[in-house]
């Protein structure tokens, strides 16, 4: 796979990588987000979380469906356009509640783009690897973006807050967190307008590579009566 189809490997690893930046840069250091920079409560962090999860399932569900229609290409873009729109909404307020509600709509659209993701990687997959091609990409991917919070965390402990809270500097999470996914939103969106569409592409009838051996059929040795010709019939 990777000597007959290593341009399109690249491309969706690096896709892989963008979008595990994606979802990473936006989940795994929201919680610290929410109780180091702002002091909210480990309970009202919880519910922080869980509030963009459902935004998450929302938002997985609906733009999946929208897919078939749209196409996939076209539905992650929007994804990425919407989701960057909402950056400010997830990290600058101060309230809890317009927090909540940037949390619920950054996710929505996050996820939103990953719920097209399992059809487009097998879709734009080579005839023959239909499991390897999006397992690999995507592990290759998610490996490249596993650092994403530690990234965050790093830069935003380097770049305080000016105002100390109780004489501790406060890291500045939220400014690095969207620094970082607004960047990833914009490669994201490049990489789907460079990439390919094949929307409704058939699984059926392929041939698998010829370096893999195809198993004879074994010859039909039922024993077929009049009887049960004419049942079958």
């Amino acid at each position: 796979m990777l000597r007959r189809h290593w341009v399109r490997c690249i491309y969706a690893i690096v896709l892989m990588a963008a979008m595990n930046f994606l979802s990473h840069g936006s989940q795994d250091l929201y919680p610290t987000f929410l109780k180091k920079q702002h002091g909210f409560s480990p309970k009202q962090a919880t519910v922080g979380t869980v509030v963009g999860n459902l935004g998450a399932i929302v938002g997985g569900m609906s733009f999946g469906y929208i897919s078939e229609y749209l196409g996939r290409r076209r539905t992650i873009a929007i994804c990425a356009i919407c989701g960057a729109c909402f950056i400010p909404l997830w990290i600058l307020p101060s309230k809890y509640g317009s927090l909540l509600a940037g949390a619920f709509f950054m996710q929505m659209f996050v996820q939103g783009a990953w719920g097209v993701i399992p059809v487009y990687l097998c879709e734009i997959s080579p005839d023959g690897f239909r499991a390897t091609f999006p397992g690999l990409s995507y592990q290759l991917g998610n490996l490249i973006s596993a650092s994403a919070s530690q990234i965050e965390a790093t830069m935003g402990e380097r770049n305080p807050l000016p105002a100390k809270r109780d004489g501790e500097t406060v890291p500045n999470y939220g400014r690095v967190q969207g620094i970082l996914i607004g960047a990833t939103y914009c490669c994201v969106l490049v990489l789907i307008v460079v990439g390919r569409e094949e929307r409704g592409k058939s699984f059926t009838g392929t041939n698998k590579p010829k370096s893999i051996a195809q198993p004879e059929k074994p010859p039909d040795t039922t024993f077929h009566t009049e009887a049960t010709s004419e049942a079958s019939y």
